[in-house]
């Protein structure tokens, strides 16, 4: 079905949101406080960030 996609709508990157969607799965699966979840995802994208600028 990929090829079917490709001949359709172009090359996949166009259309694909993969990387979104496992980015908003793993931000999800982060989120451990029921109480506060805004504070504690954004308290867990600012650790990603600070790692990922080492």
């Amino acid at each position: 079905h990929i090829i079917d996609g490709i001949k359709e709508a172009g090359p996949v990157w166009v259309y694909w949101c993969f990387v979104m969607e496992r980015y908003c799965g793993m931000l999800q699966r982060s989120i451990t406080s029921k109480l506060y979840p805004y504070a504690n995802l954004n308290l867990r994208i600012l650790e990603l960030e600070q790692i990922n600028s080492i």
